[in-house]
């Protein structure tokens, strides 16, 4: 049985209406945490509805072997 791993990008509804596809942050190959510990995002892409997010987030998790 293959295990599941917590996946590095998620999709948020901006407050403008759109999609933004947020990532993990990296620096240098390591993963940046906020003072509180979690995993700092940053914004990768934009998407006018969410079927467009959630199809490049699949997209990445499957370039990343992840899917």
């Amino acid at each position: 049985m293959k295990s599941f791993k917590q996946f590095l990008e998620d999709v948020r509804k901006m407050p403008d209406g759109k999609y933004g596809v947020y990532a993990d942050k990296f620096v240098k190959g390591k993963r940046v945490m906020t003072p509180g510990g979690k995993h700092a995002k940053e914004l990768k892409k934009v998407y006018d509805n969410e079927k467009d997010a959630n199809d490049y987030m699949a997209a990445i998790m499957i370039a990343k072997g992840g899917g």
